[in-house]
C-alpha cells in the first residue's frame, strides 16, 4: 500500500529489484492530496529491494523477503490393533488440499490401506489423524496439492516387541524403493502477494 500526503500532481514510481534486477515496476500521478494507493504483485522466494519515488525523489527503501512454504509429517506408531498417531503440519500453505495415504507393504508392491483429502484453512496449519494398523510393514505419504511432501516408513509389531526405527525421507533426499513406486517428491515454493505498506511525506 502505498500513501502520500499533499502531493497532488506528482508523479511515483515504484520498482521492485531482486539480486539487483528490476522484477517488477510501477508508476503514475498522484491524484490528490490524501492518497492511498494498493499495488499486488505475486513473487518467487527470494530477498528483495522496493524503492518508492515521489516527484523524482527516493521517499522510502525496503528490504523484504518472501518465503517458500513447509510441510512435514511425524508418525506415532502404535503396536498391532492399536491407533497409530499420524500429525501433518504445514506453514504458508492455506488454500491449498493436504491429501495423505497409509500404503502397506505387500511383497513386490504397497497396497492403499487408508486416504484422506482435506482442505488446510489457516496459516499455520496442523492436523492428527489416528487409525489402527495391523502387524506389518507400511509407509506414510502427505502431498499438497499433488505433490509429495513427505514419505516416512515405519512398522507395526505386537505388544512387547521391539519397534524397529520411522525412516523419514525429505524431499532433498529421495531414495529409490525396491517396491512399487511411489508419488515422486518434488520441491515446491509457494509465491505470495507484494503488499508494503510505504508512509511518505512530500518532497522537498
Amino acid at each position: 500500500s502505498l500513501l502520500a500526503s499533499n502531493c497532488s500532481s506528482l508523479s511515483w514510481a515504484l520498482v521492485v529489484k531482486k539480486d539487483g534486477t528490476e522484477i517488477y515496476s510501477a508508476s503514475g500521478t498522484i491524484p490528490s492530496d490524501e492518497w492511498d494507493h494498493y499495488v499486488s504483485y505475486i513473487l518467487s522466494e527470494g530477498d528483495y529491494t522496493a524503492t518508492f519515488s515521489v516527484g523524482g525523489t527516493v521517499q522510502r527503501i525496503e528490504d523484504f523477503s518472501v518465503w517458500g512454504h513447509e510441510a512435514s509429517m511425524d508418525v506415532s506408531p502404535g503396536y498391532s490393533g492399536e491407533d497409530t498417531k499420524f500429525t501433518l503440519n504445514a506453514t504458508n500453505c492455506s488454500g491449498k488440499d493436504a491429501h495423505f495415504q497409509i500404503l502397506k507393504s505387500v511383497e513386490d508392491y504397497y497396497e492403499l490401506v487408508y486416504e484422506l483429502t482435506i482442505p488446510i484453512y489457516e496459516d499455520p496449519w496442523s492436523h492428527i489423524i489416528t487409525y489402527t494398523l495391523q502387524k506389518g510393514d507400511y509407509g506414510a505419504d502427505f502431498l499438497t496439492d499433488g505433490v509429495s511432501e513427505q514419505w516416512v516408513e515405519f512398522s507395526i509389531v505386537e505388544r512387547g516387541v521391539p519397534a524397529p526405527p520411522v525412516e523419514e525421507e525429505e524431499k532433498e533426499e529421495a531414495k529409490p524403493k525396491p517396491k512399487k513406486e511411489k508419488p515422486k517428491n518434488t520441491a515446491m515454493v509457494s509465491t505470495r502477494n507484494f503488499k508494503n505498506r510505504f508512509f511518505i511525506t512530500p518532497p522537498f
